[in-house]
């Protein structure tokens, strides 16, 4: 998802999705870190909650178990594209308040095993060659 701000940023959470019976559940893993003079800031999430599908949207609702117990707050759709790729906003809780932001979900097709995509979460730049080349593209080209 987008960084509020920061254009050349992009979060890269990863999501484990799972069917329970009639219900569908979700984790949503989060890292990020920066430097801000001599200290860092560091933050992790680990959102837990459901995913609903109605009327052609995706709705994540969900908690973090971690730090403060923010909501997770994700609707996306199907892009119109040929590859299967998932777009929309997400609600995020920022030192100011609620922030808005683009969202772009892609499956990952390389069955990368669970911990490693956990170690991938965090802030990617733009740029990084191991960046998703579409999902850069989408990015910039915006995704409203």
């Amino acid at each position: 998802f987008a960084i509020p701000t920061r254009a050349d940023l992009l979060m890269r959470p990863v999501t484990f999705v799972r069917r329970e019976a009639e219900l569908v559940t979700f984790r949503w893993v989060t890292g990020w870190s920066e430097r801000r003079g001599s200290t860092w800031a560091r933050a992790r999430g680990n959102h837990y909650g459901v995913a609903i599908s109605r009327l052609n949207w995706i709705y994540f609702s969900g908690v973090n178990r971690r730090q403060t117990g923010e909501p997770s707050l994700i609707s996306v759709q199907w892009a119109p594209i040929s590859e299967p790729v998932l777009r929309g906003k997400a609600m995020l809780l920022t030192e100011t308040g609620p922030a808005f932001v683009s969202v772009i979900m892609r499956q990952d097709m390389s069955n990368i095993p669970p911990r490693h995509a956990i170690r991938m979460a965090h802030v990617v730049r733009l740029d990084d060659p191991g960046v998703d080349q579409l999902v850069v593209s989408l990015a910039r080209d915006g995704l409203d």
